[in-house]
Parts: structure tokens; sequence; C-alpha cells
């Protein structure tokens, strides 16, 4: 989302949100999912941003193998990279 917000502006985040929001599952980052990410996050000496790590834990909950990413650090972690 910032990634269009950013270069493309808002107009063209609305529009891809009306596409995507009816296709995707919304999962709220909830405290156990939170400090699991943080202690991770915490623990590395150089590591991807928390949000990553946020991702990372929650893919794995789920058994997710692929993301839609535009950074190497999902690969570095073990998944799967869909690039546009």
């Amino acid at each position: 989302m910032a990634l269009v917000d950013r270069r493309l502006g808002r107009p063209s985040l609305v529009r891809l949100l009306d596409g995507l929001l009816p296709l995707i599952e919304v999962v709220w980052v909830d405290p156990p999912l939170h400090d699991a990410a943080l202690k991770v996050h915490l623990a590395m000496s150089r590591s991807s941003s928390f949000v990553d790590q946020v991702s990372f834990r929650l893919m794995r909950d789920l058994a997710l193998e692929s993301a839609l990413a535009f950074d190497d650090d999902f690969e570095a972690e073990g998944f799967r990279t869909l690039r546009a």
C-alpha cells in the first residue's frame, strides 16, 4: 500500500484496494503475534524490519510458502517470492 500510495498517488491506492480487498483476508496483529515477532527482531544483530518479522511469523503460522514481495528478506527467510 505504501509503495503504491507513494509512487502512484492516493487515487491509485484506492483503486488497488477496491480490487484487492474482496480477494484477501486481513489478519490483525494480536499481542501473541506482536510479541513473537518482536522477540525475534530484538534478538537479531542485523535484521529485516519489524513489519517483515510479523509477516514471517504469520506466514509460518498459516503455513504459507510464497509472498508478493519486492525485497530479498522473504527469500532469505526461506519463502518463495512472487514479483510483479
